[in-house]
């Protein structure tokens, strides 16, 4: 069973193909995989082996979903050791769409944190997720063979800090940083974030992180994908001497473990109604 630990890192992966492909237009009407004929289905190649690309309209996926996002990592711990760790992000997301061309407007509605240990627990709280902005990620529908994935770009975020130069500014050791704010207005630095078990006490960290979205095939009922991300954290102070450090962090050595699955919902379904009714819309597989 996962106990919840703190790691507030957040998610690239991106596919390649091969430029020396030798790309046919095949517009064949069944759900064959190898068909050189003039039909209207997706099929993958031709009969001769030639990749033959998907010639249907991208998905109108404009609207409302909630995602569900997990970034795995392993972190080192004092008097722990080294733990994997799965930062669970539940997000209600207002797509718009321009053609190919998508905007993802994310709303982070809880966050969870997973280990693989028993003696340590780690609370996000309320607090923390409502200071989180909103952030409206730019996307896109890529077409492949079987019809279109999609991708989101590297996209950066910061916690609890400003930054002229986000992904090269070093970021802050010590809370009298002028870049350093209260971003969950506590009175402490930074966020806030509490631990109980072998370890207890609160944290008052800031955090720098990239995700990069890549699905399998996208549809109206929902798609799934992996999450490729870095992620830095550093901690400003805490409540208690032994908390106050950084521990070392990594991306977990398993990448399907980071991943994210989107779940059309109705646009009247608030933060709130995504989280009462979590375990319908992302049963466990």
């Amino acid at each position: 069973m996962r106990s919840a630990i703190f790691i507030l890192l957040f998610i690239l992966f991106s596919g390649c193909e091969s430029s020396s492909t030798e790309y046919v237009w095949n517009n064949d009407g069944g759900p064959d995989a190898q068909n050189n004929l003039t039909d209207g289905g997706s099929d993958a190649s031709d009969a001769d082996g030639d990749v033959v690309w998907n010639n249907d309209p991208p998905p109108l996926l404009a609207g409302t979903w909630a995602q569900k996002q997990i970034l795995a990592s392993t972190i080192n711990y004092p008097m722990i050791g080294p733990v994997d760790t799965f930062h669970i992000n539940y997000l209600r997301v207002e797509i718009s769409q321009d053609g190919t061309n998508l905007i993802a407007l994310e709303e982070t509605c809880e966050i969870i944190i997973e280990a693989d240990t028993e003696i340590q627990t780690t609370v996000i709280p309320e607090a923390f997720v409502q200071s989180m902005s909103m952030e409206p990620k730019p996307a896109f529908l890529e077409a492949t063979p079987q019809g279109h994935r999609f991708v989101q770009p590297e996209y950066w975020q910061v916690q609890g800090v400003n930054l002229t130069d986000i992904p090269q500014e070093e970021l802050p050791t010590e809370a009298s940083d002028p870049r350093v704010f209260d971003q969950d207005e506590d009175g402490h630095p930074g966020l806030t974030v509490r631990m109980t078990g072998m370890l207890t006490g609160e944290l008052y960290i800031i955090s720098r992180e990239w995700t990069h979205l890549t699905s399998g095939i996208a549809s109206t009922e929902g798609f799934t994908g992996l999450v490729d991300w870095e992620g830095s954290q550093i901690t400003l102070g805490a409540s208690t001497e032994i908390l106050n450090t950084t521990p070392e962090s990594v991306t977990h050595a398993d990448p399907s473990l980071s991943n994210f699955m989107y779940v059309p919902v109705e646009t009247s379904m608030t933060c709130a109604e995504i989280i009462a009714q979590k375990a319908v819309l992302f049963p466990e597989q």
